[in-house]
Parts: structure tokens; C-alpha cells; sequence
């Protein structure tokens, strides 16, 4: 017998939902051993993450440069908006800079504001694309 779960998953990434109760009744294997990430720091900060160690995992992205916070907001923000115009303007594939830049916030207004900015920034990057509209993120 196959059976063929479909489940959508908008939310964060991981087993929940349906998916959840099928694994724990088949008894699911556990992911124990990161074969994707190849990059020591990411497989470091990867381990301690999936021990708990939450803000170890921050701590060893950050002392690799890739953890930017700091105690004001708007700082933050600009700090975080500079970092990636500049890893930004490295990539002249769009595609590729999907790929590989990141930033995360921890509320909808503070992702609108990156969103602006970072539209500001590629605005001064390059002019939009013909045919392009620039629209605000979607709220969920």
C-alpha cells in the first residue's frame, strides 16, 4: 500500500501538520548527520542549533561575520541594509543573489522596512527592469 500525503506548508520549514502525526505513526527517521552545508562555520552553527544551543549558534555566526546586531533598531537596520547592498552588488544575476543573501527580522514591520530599503538600495543599483512594479511585501 502507498499512501500520498499533500500538505502546504506556509509556515516555517520543518515536519508539522499531518506530516507530523504520519511521521511519529511510521516512525520517522531523525536527520542526525548535516551532509548540505559545507561551510565549517554553518556546520558548526548548524550542531549547536539542532543541540539548543540557540545563542551559541547566533554567537558562531556572528564572530564569522554573518550575525550583524546591535542595540538600536534603526542602527541595525542601516547596518543590515549596508552588509547586503554590498554583497548585493557583487551578484549581476538575480537569481544568484537569491541564492545567497538573507536577512531576517523578527516582525512584519521591521521586514517592510528592509523591503523599502533594500528596493532603495537596488534603485540606486540599477534602474527597475521594464514593465516592473515595486509592491509591498504581503502580509499574512
Amino acid at each position: 500500500m502507498t499512501v500520498v500525503v499533500v500538505d502546504e506548508q506556509l509556515h516555517s520549514p520543518g515536519i508539522g501538520g499531518s506530516f507530523a502525526a504520519v511521521h511519529h505513526l511510521v516512525g520517522g527517521l531523525t536527520l542526525s548527520q548535516n551532509f548540505r552545508q559545507r561551510d565549517l562555520v554553518e556546520r558548526r552553527a548548524l550542531e549547536l542549533w539542532r543541540d539548543d544551543n540557540r545563542v551559541e549558534a547566533l554567537r558562531t555566526f556572528a564572530g564569522a561575520g554573518r550575525v550583524h546586531a546591535l542595540v538600536d533598531k534603526d542602527a541595525t537596520l542601516a547596518a543590515m541594509l549596508t552588509v547586503w547592498a554590498d554583497k548585493r552588488a557583487a551578484h549581476t544575476d538575480d537569481h544568484t543573489a537569491v541564492q545567497q543573501l538573507l536577512m531576517l527580522a523578527a516582525t512584519n514591520e521591521v521586514v517592510e522596512e528592509l523591503n523599502v530599503g533594500a528596493r532603495a538600495a537596488e534603485g540606486r543599483r540599477r534602474p527597475p527592469r521594464p514593465g516592473a512594479r515595486l509592491r509591498p511585501a504581503r502580509r499574512r
